[in-house]
Order: C-alpha cells, then structure tokens, then sequence
C-alpha cells in the first residue's frame, strides 16, 4: 500500500505545477477572503505553521513527508537558519526539493514509519497533509513524543471526519474509498475525537487548535479551476483529481473538516 501511496506522489511535477501554487503546497492555504489570491493563503497558512511550530534559528526541524518543499521554501525566504529534515518515500518529490536544499537541509527517502532516528532529537516535527498516511497512528504519535525536545512541538495539518458516528457512516462509503485508495493509495482519516484520545494516549496534549475547512474549500476550488483548464489527452490524471476534488468539496463541514493542531508533551 504504500508503494501505490508513492506512486501518487511521483507523478510528472510538471501536472502539479499546472495547479499549484508556487510553494506547491498540496495542503489548504489560510484564506481572510474568499477572494485572497491562492499564494497570498497558502503563504500565510505555512507563516501559521512555522510560528505555531516555534522554528526559530538554530532549531532542529523534522518534516514527515514534505511533499514538494513548500515549508522548506517559506522558511528560507523568512531566513531562519535552522537544520532541517525532510522524511519522503518519493524519489521524485525528493529530486525536486533537492534542487534548492543547502548545506543544513537533508532529505530522507523513506517512510517514516521506517526512518531510524533513534538517535535524533527535534525542536519542531511537522506534518502537512501526511498524517493521513502513516500506518498505526498511535505508535507513530508515541515515537514522535520520543524524537521530541522538552518544549518543542508537532504541528499536524490534515481533514478529519467530524465525529465517531460520522467516521463509521462514511469510511467505507463508495466516494471515501475512492479518494483514500485510488487517488492517495493510502490514507486513514479518523474521526478527529478518536484522533485527540490517540495524542493523549501517547502522552501528548492539543495545545493549540485552527480549524480552517473553508480555507481547503476555497484552496480546492482554486485548483479545481486550473485541473478544468487543462488539456485532459496531455494529462489524463486530472479526471481522477476532478473527481478526488469534487468529492472532497461536498464533504466540508458536513462529513470532515481540516484542522491544524499543535501538539506537547504531557507534563
């Protein structure tokens, strides 16, 4: 499953670029106005990001699956010189951050869930739109919790059902496979009650939580513009993430919702 997780992900850059925004962040942006123009959200939600995870200069930074690097990128236009590491199972999401990496940036292809870094401690560990992903979330929230300095945190951005009842109405509905089989290969979406009893039960706490579904509604239907612009014999995929996005947009506020959460250690 997480091979068919991968091939999603290395597809042609130059599909995602077709309807991205420049820093290429595959998450919602943070929009005041329906009207914001897409970079203007997403630059400020990866802002939200970045000072939610206290990245400070000097700070020892884990990324669990960076996707195309748009964290990386806002972090180096806001100068803070911190060590960064990136953890993909993508050859070709890799390839392409490691165009504009430096000396203090490292990437790793591997799941996170097979990344030894036992050794390693970090001020900040975040996870954009890949959470969804990871097998067995409990332990993966417990390693964290180990990986994790005495006050530092993990920023979380991702959709969740909005309630048990709803997560059991709908998880293994027809369009619910669709997105988390077809489109991403793997993906779990929890309800986000059942996910705050798996962070308590690794010893962590929600400090903060942004609950920001209208945002992603707005962020789609951006996307959802420029995938119906384009010329579907070039790039066929965009049929299945047309199909992906119009489902996703029906579900907003009704059956899921995007939150960003900010996660410490109990003390």
């Amino acid at each position: 499953m997480l091979n068919e997780t991968v091939k999603h992900y290395d597809l042609e850059v130059g599909f995602f670029q077709k309807f991205l925004d420049p820093y290429m962040k595959y998450t919602s942006g943070l929009f005041d106005s329906e009207t914001d123009e897409l970079h203007v959200a997403t630059q400020r939600m990866l802002d939200v990001i970045i000072d939610s995870a206290k990245i400070r200069p000097g700070g020892r930074v884990l990324e669990i699956g960076p996707g195309w690097g748009a964290l990386i990128k806002r972090i180096r236009e806001r100068a803070i010189l911190c060590d960064y590491t990136g953890v993909s199972p993508s050859v070709v999401q890799n390839r392409y951050i490691g165009n504009f990496c430096g000396e203090r940036e490292r990437l790793v292809t591997s799941t996170f869930e097979d990344f030894d870094c036992r050794s390693q401690r970090f001020d900040a560990i975040v996870l954009i739109g890949s959470f969804c992903h990871l097998h067995d979330k409990q332990s993966q929230l417990c390693r964290m919790k180990e990986l994790l300095v005495e006050g530092g945190s993990i920023v979380i951005e991702d959709t969740f059902f909005v309630s048990n009842d709803c997560y059991a109405e709908h998880h293994t509905h027809e369009a619910t496979r669709f997105v988390q089989q077809k489109i991403f290969g793997f993906a779990e979406i929890l309800s986000l009650s059942e996910q705050i009893e798996q962070i308590a039960n690794a010893g962590l706490k929600v400090s903060y939580m942004l609950e920001h579904s209208n945002s992603y509604k707005y962020t789609i239907g951006c996307w959802l513009r420029k995938l119906r612009e384009m010329d579907l014999h070039q790039y066929p995929d965009a049929r299945d993430f047309i199909k992906y996005m119009t489902i996703a947009q029906r579900g907003w506020n009704k059956t899921t919702q995007n939150h960003l959460l900010v996660l410490r250690k109990m003390c």
